[in-house]
């Protein structure tokens, strides 16, 4: 979304296109929270084919009894959390967050406008009316672990999401092209929840999560590595190098916590 940054920079904030159909909009949906069991459950990548070197080996992880919201967070239902001052609150807030968030005079999303009253959203269209019932994104980590410790909940931890998600490919997910979410039957939900789990989880796969950074039981130096820097899987800098290529590329393929131009989407978890 480089070019959209770009753009919303102008104090004109050009539309990128002009012929971009607004979206329908949609009714509320109650958020539900969906129970997942605890126990010793298998994740990471173990087939053939392409994979990070800190998505090998599979191994064995223990989780607690969770429960992961049926749904994304809303534009409505972060516009709640901005509304009961959570900018200005820094009992919501890691402490280097609320660091940033004070130096740079953060009050709303990236792309986020006030204006007459209410908020608008830059887009590739330009500025259009804030859609109060579609997933709020853009988010930095902070934010995320912010509005979730608001909202007397948290971020789920990238075991739980696999683990939630087992069983079956998404249809459409980069996944489901390398076969990382080819996971056995485990325990979970029967199978028509599951395909349920898959199609919303699907949506989400940018999406903010915590992740310790720490190597996977049993990793072997070497192949292609993708070092995650900061505690924060959506949000992460992680360097991608192959020691066998004539350049030794080193990208970036996601952002520092406190950046939040990637679609990051927040769906939110708590304890059983």
């Amino acid at each position: 979304m480089d070019i959209k940054h770009i753009l919303a920079q102008n104090p004109m904030l050009p539309a990128y296109r002009d012929d971009l159909d607004v979206a329908a909009a949609q009714p509320a949906v109650p958020l539900r929270w969906q129970r997942y069991p605890g126990g010793i459950g298998p994740v990471g990548h173990d087939e053939a084919g392409f994979a990070f070197d800190c998505e090998r080996p599979r191994h064995r992880v223990y989780v607690e009894d969770y429960q992961l919201a049926s749904r994304p967070v809303s534009n409505a239902e972060y516009a709640e959390f901005i509304a009961d001052g959570g900018y200005g609150r820094s009992d919501c807030w890691l402490a280097d967050g609320w660091e940033l968030i004070q130096r740079a005079a953060w009050q709303a999303p990236l792309y986020w406008r006030r204006e007459d009253g209410g908020w608008s959203e830059m887009t590739l269209g330009g500025l259009r009316e804030l859609d109060p019932q579609a997933p709020v994104c853009h988010l930095s980590y902070y934010e995320a672990e912010a509005f979730a410790a608001w909202a007397g909940a948290r971020l789920p931890s990238e075991a739980e999401w696999e683990l939630a998600a087992q069983n079956a490919p998404v249809a459409g997910s980069s996944s489901s092209r390398t076969g990382c979410s080819r996971w056995p039957p485990g325990p979970g939900p029967g199978a028509r929840a599951r395909a349920t789990v898959r199609r919303r989880l699907g949506m989400d796969r940018q999406r903010l999560s915590t992740l310790s950074g720490l190597p996977r039981p049993g990793r072997q130096p070497g192949g292609i590595q993708r070092q995650v820097h900061v505690r924060a899987d959506g949000a992460a800098w992680r360097l991608l190098r192959h020691p066998a290529s004539a350049c030794a590329q080193q990208l970036p393929q996601f952002l520092l916590p406190g950046h939040a131009l990637a679609v990051l989407r927040l769906r939110l978890a708590r304890e059983a």
